[in-house]
């Protein structure tokens, strides 16, 4: 069976259109769904990147030939993203993908630089947070882990 991937859309906004200069600070991780057995099985990668000029992006990249075996109990989609697009990647430039705010501390939190320490971070990054944090979203059972 041959995974479908579309590579020919076109971004429709500032906010899809990627960066395309060399980014100064990298973050990536590895989208994982588990399973009620508690396996693990890796369905994507997010990749956080920081410009020079203070812009970001992040790159969600699906693993088309997992998901496309994996049942809709096991897997729904990755939220805020439209799978139905069936991209090779997703970007969101200048703002926070769905899949990191409904996950992570924002920066008005009032307990956000404990929560930040908890981790062992001493600075403000939401991905590397959700990288080392066990908590999970009470709406799906996605999870990411160090890539």
């Amino acid at each position: 069976m041959t995974t479908y991937v579309r590579r020919d859309w076109i971004p429709q906004n500032e906010y899809t259109t990627p960066i395309r200069e060399t980014p100064v600070y990298c973050n990536s991780g590895i989208i994982k769904v588990v399973t009620k057995e508690e396996e693990k099985i890796s369905v994507g990668t997010i990749r956080y990147e920081e410009f020079e000029n203070e812009e970001f992006q992040y790159i969600i990249s699906p693993f088309w030939s997992v998901i496309d075996t994996l049942s809709t109990k096991v897997f729904q989609g990755i939220p805020g993203i439209d799978m139905g697009l069936r991209l090779e990647c997703y970007y969101r430039v200048n703002y926070e993908p769905v899949f990191i705010t409904e996950r992570t501390p924002g920066k008005s939190r009032e307990d956000l630089w404990e929560l930040l320490e908890s981790v062992g971070l001493d600075y403000y990054d939401r991905l590397e947070w959700l990288i080392r944090t066990d908590l999970r979203a009470a709406i799906d059972n996605l999870i990411v882990e160090r890539q």
